[in-house]
């Protein structure tokens, strides 16, 4: 009996403690997300998560303001996976940050069994970042959410659930192209031809392709500088390999769009006009970067171009030439290490997912991609 009063005491003493620290939280003038997550990794009573739950308003209102250093395609994912999650525990009348452990279970089994594993790990992304920058621990990391969830990505596997893909844009597709587009004085096939074979030779995202000047190609080394990517951050930026015919089309398409190599801050893919020149903004100093709207126009041309190599296919996406050229360097053999190198992957299990359907540096690129 005194045993139980004494653990009882403990727990109340403990629930004084935490009241205490977040009540002097929340008056703090350099509160940070840390500050808060390290109180907040303890059991809180429904007052307290109140009490934590306000503060955390701060950290998501400062969130949206820079939009937590994601691109603008990333920030636009992570706003509507966050808006299906929201609008669940509204309809349930939950509380979504701190979401309760049997409630978020509840969410995660619903969205499996309607949904793929790619698509449940989105919101797992997305729950786990909302709360960490509002100051909560991640949700999504406890044991328990990750055995669901592998349970049903298992049961896919058995199933034989594959995950969609874009549809491949393959070697004899660039060729196909290469072989109409190459001597023509169109400035928008010349630039068309010129994105392809980039994309496809250094397996580029479209985020990657849109931020690409003039000085980021090396036209001595044939090597594309990528400061910028979606798995590279950091200060130090990645390089990829152009194949040397590609190299050629580039300085085909600048030469007939007056692009000069000296130019190094210009963008080198711009919009072109229905005239056959090149728009610029409104001042007319600056010609203007191809858009995504413009490349997505462009990859449904291509798409009916190369029908023939894809018949029941869907049409080509901005995501088709990275798809393509690694599921052909897995089909030739090509080492994972170079592969993970020259489509800047960081683990082997996220490049051995474009291989499905199968199953760098210079001499990858001009050995096993276009061979």
């Amino acid at each position: 009996m005194n045993g139980l009063i004494v653990e009882n005491t403990n727990i109340d003493n403990e629930e004084k403690e935490t009241d205490e620290m977040l009540v002097n939280l929340e008056f703090m003038n350099e509160i940070r997300p840390h500050h808060l997550r390290e109180i907040t990794k303890r059991v809180l009573t429904p007052k307290q998560k109140r009490i934590a739950r306000k503060i955390s308003l701060k950290f998501q209102d400062e969130l949206k303001m820079h939009q937590g250093g994601l691109t603008d395609s990333s920030w636009a994912k992570l706003m509507s996976k966050w808006k299906i999650f929201t609008d669940y525990c509204m309809d349930n009348n939950y509380d979504s940050i701190p979401v309760e452990h049997e409630h978020l279970m509840r969410f995660i089994r619903i969205r499996a069994e309607k949904n793929n594993r790619n698509t449940v790990k989105g919101d797992v992304w997305a729950i786990n970042y909302m709360h960490h920058s509002s100051g909560f621990t991640k949700p999504c990391s406890d044991e328990s959410i990750n055995a669901l969830i592998k349970k049903y990505a298992n049961q896919e596997a058995e199933n034989s659930v594959l995950i969609k893909q874009a549809t491949p844009f393959g070697l004899e597709d660039w060729v196909l192209i290469r072989n109409q587009y190459r001597h023509s004085n169109n400035i928008k096939e010349l630039r068309d031809l010129a994105i392809i074979g980039v994309t496809f030779s250094c397996l580029l995202r479209f985020s990657e392709l849109s931020r690409i000047k003039v000085g980021h190609i090396d036209f001595k080394t044939n090597q594309l500088l990528i400061p910028f990517s979606k798995t590279n951050k950091s200060s130090r930026p990645d390089y990829a390999t152009i194949h040397a015919d590609v190299i050629n089309d580039i300085k085909d398409y600048m030469n007939k769009a007056g692009i000069c190599e000296s130019e190094k801050n210009a963008p080198l893919f711009i919009q072109v006009n229905k005239h056959n020149k090149p728009l610029v903004n409104k001042s007319g100093n600056d010609r203007i970067a191809v858009t995504y709207s413009v490349c997505r126009k462009m990859y449904a041309k291509l798409f009916d171009l190369c029908e023939i190599n894809h018949p029941d296919s869907a049409s080509f996406t901005t995501h088709s030439p990275r798809v393509g050229a690694a599921q052909r360097m897995w089909m030739k053999g090509t080492p994972v290490s170079k592969i993970l190198k020259q489509g800047r992957w960081k683990t082997t299990e996220i490049a051995s997912r474009y291989g499905q359907g199968y199953i760098m540096d210079n001499d990858v690129v001009n050995n096993d991609l276009f061979r």
